[in-house]
This record gives structure tokens, sequence and C-alpha cells, in this order.
């Protein structure tokens, strides 16, 4: 490890150089702090600080307002745009929108003790504190009962037994009631929980330290306890061994069974189990055991932290715990990036910013929206186009240009929700995104003084803001399922069930914004601008690809949902062309039922790719754009990524077709002139970037996404779409300290918004 250590040390003093000798005195003042910092941190910190500075670099931006972020490029040099940018403005406004003198410094002071365990908000005068802890000074516990002792950290999980006081308390602590469904955690609605109780102890000493399978006096349970606590009793030798989501039975160990580290505390100690008998339990609980690391910590003794889990890994100016950032004072916020808060002056009335876009993000505390789990051992983080939200959050906090820390000044609200950890990809986020802007609308101005209208808040799985509750149409969702469907008066969709939204479905063309998914780390996606190279090289000419086009993927053919039927029409349609008597007519046509190991060379052999979806939004366009494959896209009511904002011009780059044509589909594509197709290759080489998000592979999906919000401030400002009541000076507020006749978004919901679909 020493040689790592002493290469990443290499690594961060080259970048510190690289900073120090570029032009803007901005950066040369970072290198040195940083420098400084990572000089004299310990030598376990210093790939943190490395990380940090890397990310720190890639923020910066050019003086003159284009979106061209600072990265590695394909050679592997670090080229720099725009040095001297800052990653936070010491002004209250951007320099463009010129309101500075509205406003004066705001510094809102917490108890002394504070930042022990938290952060000191300054703008609000809150400590903020890490998952499952409040108080002003972080030290009253909201789930004690799932700690393993006084002070530690709290863990949930329906794998792993826990103490039953520890499920009825995070049942509470998720929302849960009797007879409803308000559970933010969607597992409870489909897991059982096991737990385990000591009769003669009190509540405050039910930790959940797992008891040995033959230890005395314990009373084990198992039931579900979504709408109500209704656990029946088990054996001991039931209680111990759990289930996970597919099925899987493990039997739980107590901690000290997997050595001196008893996994730090932060996993379980578990051996795997072939059956549920008595004979197997018995038998397992000899066996080796190891650790089962939860959400956050990883390694042999989970005792490596998932610093990833926090958007730029805190920076530089603080520590990662699962999630949440503890910040070296006086530094706050989900990055540790916040450092100045503003008010507006005294007898000074608000003027609001009409000028350009700037972003406030809600510094929401780890309690309300938490980088939690479904499972104890699911961590949601396989699959990167689920993680698309944090990605954008993570290089939206690294943009000045864009994020403000002034609410006054803001135009657009970014609520963090963080749904997708609550909600995994098929289960609704509904109930997470309005527990999470209830907490918004009760504790700041905003959201009542707009009705939600200007607030954004991404859904990043398979079905997107399908399932949201419907009193929420007029806050702007950021999705990557593009479902437009008008259901009333006889309209009809392929989706099942149906969306909750009879106007619009899953997605509103005038308000939402659809993000292309991040996927630059699959199939060579990274090797575009090489190969985009030698598109514009060859005039858009490509003799080398010698089919006309393939499909390889999953077709479901008794779920009609699935694709909106499109995958089946083409299985059906053509299995008979490549099967049939004329089957030498289309040697130049291959279809695959199912996962082929070929799909990168089958990409770069063909002129078209097919891009239906799936059960919800799909990869296939991104991998067609990466690959110069132009993409034909058969997705019957789904708009495709910047489509409806007027972005992106797939009339240049793209072919649609509807379902409908599936059974002409080779005789449509056969009539694309050479001419045509070149032209829709050059044109995809000016726009492929749109489906990338890593500066480094010259990604910039992030900077399209921006530009589509911006495009939306029109529609907020103008009231396109209706939505909710709307308090003076909404939008870009400078100070809506007095909003008349605000509601709470409880009273949103209890009284609906007729005329919002």
């Amino acid at each position: 490890m020493h040689y790592k250590r002493r290469l990443a040390r290499l690594i961060a003093l080259l970048l510190f150089a690289r900073l120090a000798a570029s032009s803007g005195n901005r950066l040369q003042a970072v290198a040195a702090a940083n420098k400084q910092r990572f000089l004299s941190a310990p030598a376990a910190d210093q790939g943190r600080l490395t990380r940090a500075v890397r990310r720190h670099v890639l923020a910066h931006r050019s003086s003159d307002g284009q979106r061209a972020l600072l990265y590695w490029d394909t050679q592997g040099n670090l080229t720099v745009h725009g040095a001297g940018r800052q990653l936070t403005l010491n002004t209250s406004t951007h320099p463009d929108v010129r309101l500075d003198h509205l406003f004066v410094p705001l510094n809102r002071s917490c108890h002394p003790d504070c930042t022990k365990r938290g952060n000191c908000n300054a703008e609000e005068g809150r400590c903020e504190c890490p998952f499952g802890y409040t108080g002003p000074t972080c030290s009253d516990p909201l789930m004690p009962a799932c700690q393993l002792g006084p002070l530690l950290e709290p863990f949930f999980g329906f794998t792993v037994p826990r103490s039953c006081e520890c499920v009825r308390q995070a049942r509470t602590f998720f929302g849960c009631s009797d007879g409803g469904d308000t559970c933010t955690l969607s597992s409870f609605g489909f897991r059982d929980v096991f737990c385990y109780q000591y009769p003669d102890r009190p509540p405050g000493e039910q930790w959940s330290l797992m008891p040995e399978l033959t230890t005395p006096g314990v009373e084990y349970f198992r039931g579900n306890v979504r709408q109500a606590v209704a656990l029946r009793p088990l054996a001991a030798v039931e209680g111990v061994a759990g289930e996970d989501l597919w099925g899987n039975h493990i039997l739980s160990l107590p901690l000290e069974r997997c050595g001196e580290s008893k996994c730090h505390g932060r996993g379980a100690c578990i051996v795997p189990l072939k059956s549920t008998s008595g004979t197997a339990v018995q038998e397992a609980s000899s066996q080796s055991p190891h650790c089962m690391c939860y959400k956050g910590y990883k390694g042999h003794t989970c005792g490596e932290s998932m610093d990833y889990l926090c958007p730029g890994e805190c920076r530089g100016r603080g520590r990662c715990s699962r999630g949440f950032c503890h910040c070296d004072p006086p530094y706050w916020g989900l990055d540790c990036s916040r450092e100045h808060a503003w008010q507006l002056a005294p007898g000074v009335a608000p003027v609001p910013n009409r000028v350009r876009l700037r972003i406030y993000v809600y510094d929401l505390p780890a309690n309300v929206a938490a980088h939690v789990s479904l499972d104890d051992n699911i961590h949601d983080l396989n699959e990167g186009f689920y993680q698309t939200h944090r990605k954008f959050l993570e290089m939206l906090l690294m943009d000045p240009d864009v994020r403000t820390e002034n609410p006054h000044e803001a135009n657009l609200f970014l609520v963090p929700a963080n749904a997708y950890s609550y909600s995994s990809n098929t289960n609704p986020p509904a109930n997470q995104i309005a527990s999470a802007l209830t907490y918004v609308a009760h504790n700041y101005p905003w959201f009542n003084a707009s009705g939600g209208r200007d607030h954004v808040v991404w859904t990043t799985g398979d079905r997107g803001s399908c399932y949201t509750h419907k009193n929420l149409s007029h806050v702007i969702f950021v999705t990557l399922f593009g479902l437009h469907a008008d259901l009333r008066e006889g309209g009809s969709t392929f989706l099942h069930p149906l969306p909750t939204h009879p106007g619009h479905g899953c997605y509103h063309p005038m308000k939402d914004v659809l993000a292309a998914p991040l996927y630059d780390y699959f199939m060579d996606n990274k090797d575009a601008v090489k190969l985009y190279n030698g598109v514009r090289l060859a005039g858009g000419e490509d003799a080398k690809r010698d089919l006309l086009f393939f499909f390889a993927g999953s077709v479901r053919p008794n779920d009609k949902v699935y694709s909106g039927g499109v995958r089946q029409s083409l299985s059906v349609h053509l299995k008979e062309l490549v099967t049939g008597p004329h089957a030498a007519n289309y040697s130049d046509v291959l279809f695959i039922e199912g996962f082929t190991p070929d799909y990168e060379s089958l990409h770069r052999r063909s002129k078209f790719c097919l891009a239906p979806h799936g059960a919800g939004f799909g990869v296939r366009l991104t991998t067609a754009m990466t690959h110069a494959c132009v993409p034909v896209i058969i997705q019957d009511q789904v708009y495709q990524p910047y489509e409806s904002e007027g972005v992106l011009p797939y009339h240049e780059f793209s072919l649609r077709l509807g379902r409908a044509d599936i059974p002409n589909i080779v005789h449509i594509l056969r009539s694309v002139t050479p001419e045509r197709m070149k032209a829709m290759r050059l044109a995809m080489a000016n726009y492929y970037r749109a489906f990338l998000w890593d500066p480094r592979s010259g990604g910039l999906a992030y900077n399209y996404t921006v530009l589509a919000l911006e495009r939306r401030l029109h529609g907020v400002w103008g009231r396109l779409w209706p939505g909710g009541e709307q308090g003076q000076g909404q939008g870009g507020h400078a100070g809506q300290q007095q909003v008349g006749r605000r509601r709470g978004l409880m009273h949103l919901w209890q009284h609906g918004q007729q005329q919002q679909d």
C-alpha cells in the first residue's frame, strides 16, 4: 500500500504544480492552500485530498460564460479553460445580475459544540447532523435502538435481524403510518422484518447487538410493518436466519465472531445458508463468517468509507460518512462548499433576477434525504445511469456560473431528494419526494412563494415521475423517461399501471426536463472522441459498416407493457425475415434475442442502431450516438433527451419511426441515401457529447441539462403551465421574507389543484 500512497502523493503534487502555473490568481491561491493542506495531512487522508483537487480542477469554466469545463483530453493532457474562475462567488449575486447592493452578509451562529459531530449552517443557524442524529450538538438519536450502543451510527435493513425496538423506531423515522401507504423507504411495502427483543430490558437498552443462537432469554419475531406492526413469534433457529431481496438466506452472528475488528460496527457478521432448516442453521453457526458491509462502507472488515457517496468527496474540506460531509469549520453544506450567506439589507425591497439562470441547492438534512439502501446488502451504486442525479448535483455544486449560495438571487431551486436511494429503479419515488418537499415547504419561504413552480426534483428510476403525487405536477421534474400521454377523454397509453397524471402522463413537455442517462463508462463510450475525429476526417463516410442494422436484447414476448410492444413486434417481424424463404435478401440484418458479448463490435458494424425503450427509459440511444451508428428511435409517445426543449435537432441525426412502421423497417432504412447517411453522421459528430457526462470524454450532458433548465425559466416567469399559488416576485425572489397567503405543502395536497393537468 505504501507505493500507492507515494504515487498518489506524486499525482497530487503534479496537480498543484499545474494549478500554480496557470494564469489565474484564484487557481494559484487554490494550489497554494491545498498543497499546504495536503503536505500537513496524515498519509491516510492524502488520497482523499488528491481526489478532491481533481474535482476542484474540473469545475472551472471560461470567463465568457461558455460551459467548456476543464478536463483531461484524450492524450491525457490537462486542458485548462478559464483559469481564474472560482468555485464560489465572494459576491452576493452574479456579476451579470448586478444586485449586490441589495444584500448584506448573514452569519447565524450555532451551539459551540455543533461542529464536533456536525456543521454549523450559517445561513439557517442550524447544526447539520449526520444520518440518525439531530439537535443543536447532533447528540440526539432518532433511531437509538438501531445502534450498537450510545452515540454510534444507526443502521436499518430487512435481511439482518435487528432489535424489535429498532424496527418500531425505523418505521416512525421513514414516515410509515397505521393504515396508510406513506413509508418513504419503499422496501417496507414488500419486505418482512426479522427482529428480536429481551423481555427483561427497557426500550432504552434494546440495542441492535446480534445475539448468539444459543443466547437465553431472547424472543424472535418476523412480519411486515408497513401499515401496522404485525409481528409473529419465531423459534430462535428461524429468527437468526434472514432473507435478502433475492430469496437468499443468511445466518447473522454476533460481530465478535468476525474477529477483532467486529466489522468496525459498520456491517453484519454473516454466513450464507443453503437452507433454513434447523440442521443447516446449526451447521452454519460453526462455520467461518465474513463481514457484509452496509451502504457507506467497504473493505474486508468494513473499515473503508465510500467517499464517493459525498459530492466532490467533500472537496478536501471534510470527511465523508455515508454521504454526509462532516466539514472543517467554517464550511458547511452537502459538499462543504458553503462559506457565504446573504440577507436583504434593512429597508431594501426585493428585485427578482430575470437576467440569467441561478440555481439554489437546498442543503437538506441527512435525515430528510440520505443515502439509504433498500436493504442491508443493496448499495444501488452498480448501475451508473440510475446515479445521473448525483453526477448532475456534483457538477452543479462546482459551477459558480449557475449555482448560487444566495436564495434571494435564485430563479430555480434544486431539491436533492435523493429519491432513488429510497425507491430503487422499479418502485414509485412519490413518498420520498413528497417528504422532502414537505420539509422544504415547512422550513423555507421559497416553495410556498411559487407553489413549487420553480422547484426542481430529479427522478432517475425506470419510469421517472410516472407515479409521483398528482398534486405535485407543477414541480419541474428532471427525468430520464419521457412518456407523454393525455389520458383524458378517451386517451390511452401502453403503460400499466396508468400514470398518476392524466393530463400529461409521465412527462410534461413544456415544464419538465428530460436528461441523458449517465452511461459514460460502458461499451467504450469514452472512445467516442477518437471515433468522431475519424468520422469528420472521412466526411461522414464509413465503408466498414456492413450491417444495415442489428438488434440484440430482451424481448419478453408475454409482457406487452415492456417497450410498448415494440420489441415484441420487432421479434416477430425480424424472425420471419431472417429465417424465411427469402432470408438471403436480409443478410445485412441481424436479430439476437437476449444478451450477446458482441454489442461493441455490432454497434461499429451497423449503419443504423435501433433504440426502443424497455420497462422504462433506455440507453440504446446513447450507445448509438457514442458509436456513430445512426439511431432509429421507435418509442411511441416518448420524448427523447433535450428534445421538447428544442435543444437538440433530432431530425438532423436520427430517424423516428412508429411501432406501426416495423413491417416496413428494412425498406425504410434501405431508402436512406448515402449522402443523407453522411450528413447524419456529421450531425451526430456535433451532438454526441450531449449524451456523455464526463468532461474527460468530452461530455456536455451537464451543460445541455443546464441549458434545458434555462429554457424552462420563461415558462416559470410566464406561467405557461398551470400550477401552484405564486407569491409576489416569484422566480428570482431576491428575498421573499414576507409573502402573503403562504400555504403548506400538505395543505396543497388536501385541497388539490383542479386545473394543474
